[in-house]
C-alpha cells in the first residue's frame, strides 16, 4: 500500500478530475510536473540487539510482501549466506529475502556514482513499489529506504528532491531526509579489501518475469490529497520516451538483466537531477529564526502537514558533531497539546543554515533527546561520576549510536577526560561509556 501527494501550482477542471478518480482508487499520471511523495506502507520493526539493524531491514521488507519473521531467524539465514566477515553484508542480506519471497529476485548493488544509486531506488519505490536496504555511514549500517519525493513529469521521475527511511536504530519511522542531508548520511562502503569498499551499496528486489512490473502481493494503493502542477510549465523532451525501464523475460537470464539494469539507470542518472544543496540553505544570522525556516521547508515540499497543524515550536536542542564529515546541527520540536508532534534537524555550515531532514519521534514524547540532562546526571552520580561536570550534547556515528537522531551526553571534568552518557533502545536503559567507537565489524 502506497500514500501518495503532489504539490500544486494550479487547480483546474483536469485537478478535480484527477481527484474523484483517485477517490474511486483509479490513478492516471500528471499532464504537467508536480512534486509528488510516494511511500510505501512498510511496517516498522526496531533491531532488537546493537548489531540486529540488517535482520531488522530484512524483517520490514519481507512483511511488507509476505509476512512476519522473527530476527533472530533471519539472523541466523543471513550468516548463513554472508560471503564477508559482517554482521550483515549485502549478498547475506539479499539471499536472505529472497529466501522467504517465493518468486521475489534480490540482487547486491553497488555503485560508482551517489547520483546513480539514489536514482535506481528514487524509480523502483516510483515505479514498482519496491523499497530498498541501503549501507549508510561507510557500511555500518542498514536502513530501510521506503519512500521518495520527486517530481513527475508525463508518469516520469524528473527530479529527486529527499527519501523515506525506515531506520531500525530507535523508533526512527518514517524519518524524511533532504538528498543533500542524504548525501553525508548514505556513503560509500569504506571496509578494507571488501568487494563493496568504495561503492555505494544498496539491495534492489523485482518479482521475476512478468511479476517484475506487478504491485506488492496483498497489497492495494491508497492515495491521499492529489492535485496538478503548473499548465504552463516548460519542460524539456519527455526522456522516457526513448528509455524504456528493461523487465525480466523468460528468454533472458540474471546476470544479462543486471547489466541490462545497470546500463538503464546510467541512462536515466544523466536526465534526472537531484536537488542542489541551496535549494533548502538560508543565510545564518542573529536574527534567524531556525524554526520559522523548518516549518517553511516543511510546508514548501508538503511534508507532516497533519503532524505540524497547530503546533509551536519549541525550545531548538544544540547538538556538537565530533567528526569532521558531519555539520553541527539542531534538533527543532514542534508541539502540541503538551507533546512533540514532529522534530526536524537544521545542519549549521558555517554562515549557512540547512534544513536537513524530519521525523515523527515515537512512541509519544515531551522530550527532543533521551535521556533528559537531568536523567543523565543522575546515572552518572550513580556510576560513581560526579554529575556536576558541564554537559553538551554530541554525535558521530559510532557502536553507541547510529541515528542522529539520538545524540549523547558528553560531560567533562577539570582535567579534560571526558565520559558519555546516552540511551540504548533495545535494552529501554540509560547507560554510561567511556568512549564513543566505531564499530569493529560492519552491517
Amino acid at each position: 500500500m502506497e500514500v501518495r501527494t503532489m504539490k500544486t501550482y494550479l487547480f483546474s477542471k483536469a485537478g478535480i478530475l484527477l481527484v474523484m478518480l483517485l477517490v474511486i482508487g483509479t490513478v492516471i499520471a500528471p499532464v504537467t510536473a508536480g512534486e509528488v511523495t510516494k511511500q510505501l506502507s512498510v511496517p516498522y520493526y526496531e533491531q532488537e540487539t546493537t548489531y540486529y539493524c540488517g535482520p531488522a531491514v530484512a524483517q520490514m521488507w519481507i512483511d511488507f510482501h509476505n509476512g512476519y519473521v522473527s530476527q533472530d531467524t533471519l539472523w541466523n539465514c543471513i550468516q548463513n549466506n554472508n560471503i564477508e566477515l559482517w554482521y550483515t553484508d549485502p549478498y547475506g542480506l539479499a539471499a536472505c529475502v529472497s529466501n522467504y519471497l517465493n518468486n521475489f529476485v534480490t540482487e547486491d548493488r553497488r555503485w560508482s556514482y551517489f547520483n546513480t544509486a539514489n536514482i535506481a531506488m528514487a524509480m523502483d519505490i516510483a515505479d514498482l513499489d519496491i523499497p530498498s536496504p541501503a549501507l549508510i555511514y561507510s557500511g555500518d549500517h542498514w536502513v530501510l529506504v521506503k519512500g521518495a519525493s520527486y517530481e513527475d513529469y508525463y508518469g516520469s521521475v524528473y527530479a529527486v528532491y529527499g527519501f523515506w527511511v525506515h531506520d531500525p536504530w530507535e523508533d526512527d519511522i518514517n524519518h524524511y531526509y533532504s538528498t543533500d542531508d542524504w548525501s553525508n548520511v548514505f556513503t560509500p562502503v569504506d571496509v578494507d579489501g571488501s568487494y563493496w569498499d568504495g561503492y555505494w551499496t544498496h539491495v534492489r528486489g523485482y518479482w521475476s518475469t512478468d511479476a517484475a512490473c506487478t504491485a506488492p502481493q496483498d497489497t492495494t494503493p491508497t492515495f491521499g490529497e492529489t492535485t496538478i502542477g503548473d499548465a504552463d510549465a516548460t519542460r524539456p523532451a519527455v526522456w522516457s520516451e526513448t528509455l524504456v525501464r528493461p523487465t525480466p523475460t523468460a528468454g533472458v537470464d540474471r546476470e544479462t538483466y543486471y547489466g541490462q539494469m545497470t546500463e538503464y539507470y546510467e541512462a536515466v542518472a544523466r536526465n534526472v537531477t537531484l536537488m542542489a544543496d541551496e535549494e533548502d540553505d538560508i543565510p545564518l544570522t542573529e536574527d534567524t529564526d531556525l524554526a520559522a525556516f523548518a516549518r517553511q521547508e516543511m510546508n514548501r515540499i508538503k511534508i507532516f502537514q497533519k503532524e505540524l497543524e497547530g503546533t509551536t515550536p519549541g525550545e531548538p536542542v544544540f547538538v556538537h558533531s565530533l567528526d569532521d564529515k558531519w555539520h553541527d546541527y539542531y534538533l527543532i520540536p514542534f508541539e502540541r497539546d503538551g507533546y512533540i508532534t514532529v522534530v526536524t534537524q537544521v545542519s549549521i555550515k558555517g554562515d549557512v543554515a540547512d534544513f536537513s531532514s524530519a521525523f515523527t519521534p515515537t512512541p509519544k514524547t515531551q522530550n527532543v533527546v533521551r535521556p533528559t540532562l537531568k536523567e543523565a546526571r543522575t546515572v552518572l552520580a550513580e556510576g560513581g561520576y560526579d554529575d556536576t561536570m558541564p554537559a553538551r550534547l554530541v554525535w558521530k556515528p559510532c557502536e553507541q549510536t547510529l541515528s542522529s537522531a539520538v545524540p549523547i551526553w558528553e560531560f567533562t571534568g577539570d582535567d579534560g577526560d571526558t565520559v558519555y552518557v546516552g540511551y540504548i533502545p533495545w535494552k529501554d536503559q540509560v547507560e554510561i561509556y567511556e568512549k564513543l567507537t566505531r564499530k569493529k565489524i560492519p552491517g
